[in-house]
């Protein structure tokens, strides 16, 4: 099937996290990040680098390729190489709650479908999302933020949205990135919308650090069916590089919610694939 390379254009543009950041800078009014665009990092005359620092590639998975500098040694280091990587630096705050809200952009507007609260790890990985209806009651107009990003753009969109966000320390709301596709959240919605008997709504992610090429999976898969579990549903992903090969591997797998057997099967997991 050939591509469309203009679609891949329009999506490469609007799911570009420098994009998003520069629109968050701009809307909420704050410039605590560094860009790297070109292989040169922008630093500012004055910019202090004493806080902790999370760099973010401009396309990244998960969490994948996420890096941590606790401290200014260590960054100064990093901005001095010059790098085919682009990306940005942001301070690493300190988070009360990590949720996701689950968005359907129309013609002339956004529906917003449901919260997903999220669990990171300490690398700032995904881990996993629960449904949580409750989380939609932080007050925010993510219509006009989305809006106004897509004017930024200078593009149209019609589709599903997933919008990461975190609740920071002071009790204040951050924007993390927007994801303009349907993201394993999604999925999850849409699953325990369509299966409601089977009550699923929970979403685990882990790496598959032993999968090679795509052909592993059925490795995954016969492991899966070995241990014969009911309340589990799982799904297999991996994310393409441009040229169509698949990259670092994982699996998804759902917990039903009146299960408490998925922290067992959780570790079992992950003896299995590290």
């Amino acid at each position: 099937m050939e591509r469309n390379q203009e679609r891949i254009q329009e999506s490469k543009t609007l799911n570009s996290k420098i994009k998003q950041s520069e629109w968050n800078d701009l809307y909420f009014r704050k410039k605590e990040r560094l860009y790297s665009k070109d292989g040169i990092w922008e630093v500012p005359d004055g910019f202090s680098l004493n806080s902790p620092y999370l760099f973010k590639p401009e396309w990244s998975f998960s969490g994948i390729s996420q890096k941590i500098f606790p401290g200014e040694g260590d960054l100064r280091s990093f901005l001095g190489k010059k790098t085919k990587e682009t990306g940005f630096l942001e301070p690493l705050h300190k988070r009360k709650l990590d949720f996701s809200v689950l968005v359907e952009a129309g013609e002339n507007n956004f529906q917003i479908l449901s919260g997903l609260r999220t669990e990171i790890n300490s690398n700032h990985n995904f881990v996993r999302a629960t449904l949580d209806e409750t989380i939609l009651k932080e007050k925010f107009d993510f219509g006009m933020y989305l809006s106004g990003y897509l004017q930024s753009t200078g593009l149209k969109y019609s589709g599903p949205i997933s919008l990461d966000c975190y609740i920071n320390e002071d009790g204040n709301m951050e924007i993390c990135e927007i994801n303009f596709r349907y993201t394993m959240g999604r999925i999850l919605y849409e699953i325990s919308k369509k299966y409601s008997e089977f009550t699923y709504h929970t979403l685990f992610f882990e790496k598959w650090k032993n999968c090679k090429n795509i052909f592993d999976f059925k490795l995954l898969l016969d492991f899966s069916k070995s241990l014969n579990r009911e309340d589990m549903i799982f799904l297999v992903l991996t994310p393409f590089t441009v040229t169509g090969n698949p990259t670092q591997s994982g699996v998804f797998y759902l917990g039903r919610k009146d299960s408490q057997k998925f922290i067992d099967l959780e570790k079992i997991i992950s003896i299995e694939m590290i």
